[in-house]
């Protein structure tokens, strides 16, 4: 993977602000880039504990709908 592919995930990451990427450089000089949702779903289940965001928020943001009253 060259360098501008590299650049050009991460700016489309930072641009979304809901993604998190990680790069893995092997000893070969293999490279990996991988992009996730953010916050994930073991920050979101910590937020909703912490009481920092609701039920529904915490259903929505993982794509599921919301519970009715």
């Amino acid at each position: 993977m060259d360098e501008k592919k590299i650049h050009s995930i991460i700016d489309k990451a930072m641009a979304a602000r809901d993604r998190s990427v990680s790069i893995y450089i092997s000893p070969d000089g293999g490279v990996s880039v991988s992009v996730f949702p953010w916050p994930d779903e073991e920050t979101l289940r910590n937020m909703r504990a912490g009481g920092l965001i609701s039920h529904n928020d915490y259903r929505t943001r993982l794509g599921l709908s919301p519970m009715k009253d």
